[in-house]
């Protein structure tokens, strides 16, 4: 779980830093570890930075399916401070 928190974190410097393919390659890797572990508020968490990269590359689509699987992570297992974050988000790819 560390290790996918880390690469999200350094996902998020590189988005920052104008590196959005490399971002979301890391995103990627999280995700994929992050569903081994199976732990909600993590994952809701880096899919949502995953899907701020894919607004940063042009990808509304991807960035939509994150923000949905974030925003159905959240509201499942109660993590209500990312509810508004993962909705807002939709309405933009909207």
């Amino acid at each position: 779980m560390f290790e996918a928190v880390s690469l999200t974190d350094v996902a998020v410097a590189l988005r920052h830093l104008g590196r959005v393919e490399e971002a979301t390659a890391r995103h990627a890797e999280a995700v994929r570890i992050l569903e081994r572990v199976g732990e909600p508020h993590w994952m809701a968490r880096s899919r949502l930075s995953y899907a701020q990269s894919c607004l940063a590359t042009g990808d509304r689509h991807a960035a939509a399916r994150h923000f949905r699987a974030a925003l159905e992570i959240a509201t499942a297992h109660g993590v209500n401070y990312l509810t508004p974050v993962a909705r807002s988000g939709l309405a933009r790819v909207s």
